[in-house]
């Protein structure tokens, strides 16, 4: 287990680090980040490249924390129920029956991190081979004339930018939906035949 562990925060961070770098790459012979296409940049118009790179050093560390945090609490996922939405509730909410607006306010903070950690390995090695690519075709499309037309080609077609913000947010979805359900199954198995656990 401490071999997976180790091995996790080793991709996460390659992949955080060569995404940084390929930012880097596509952003030389520009005085700010005016074409960065990062949510934190454009939210709050930093122009700075040392507090960008600063922020993303710090979510790296978050997300290595967030990632041992759910390692350490991981046994949030061991409730032996027959109904998903009776193990949706345990899991979130700790009880079986959840009055409509208590789902709006009422979510375990501990155990929805526990969640979110647990898909952090696979969401970073996706989301970031997405942004080092297209970084890097940016790069190629500021040096090379026939990677500009590819650029502006693709662009044409479908908006590159469109990728770059929905992909994440589908495979968010994705991950926890299916971690949630891999898990249900999983105890509900042993919920039904208990002699599995023993097994």
């Amino acid at each position: 287990m401490k071999t997976k562990t180790n091995f996790f925060i080793i991709l996460i961070i390659i992949f955080r680090i060569s995404d940084l770098i390929s930012t880097h790459y596509a952003l030389l012979g520009q005085n700010g980040l005016k074409n960065e296409l990062n949510l934190l940049v454009r939210s709050f118009n930093i122009n700075s490249k040392v507090l960008f790179y600063l922020i993303e050093v710090v979510g790296i560390l978050l997300l290595l924390i967030m990632y041992l945090f759910s390692l350490r609490h991981k046994n949030i996922f061991r409730i032996k129920v027959y109904k998903f939405k009776e193990y949706f509730n345990l899991l979130f909410y700790k009880k079986k029956e959840v009055p409509f607006f208590e789902y709006l306010y009422k979510t375990s903070i501990k155990n929805s991190f526990t969640v979110i950690g647990q898909i952090i390995p696979n969401f970073i090695i996706w989301t970031s081979s997405l942004y080092i690519l297209n970084n890097i075709l940016v790069y190629k499309a500021n040096t090379d004339k026939y990677y500009y037309k590819l650029y502006i080609d693709l662009n044409s077609h479908i908006t590159l930018e469109y990728i770059i913000y929905i992909f994440p947010i589908l495979l968010f979805v994705i991950l926890i939906s299916n971690l949630i359900y891999k898990n249900f199954k999983k105890h509900q198995i042993l919920y039904c035949n208990p002699s599995h656990e023993s097994q």
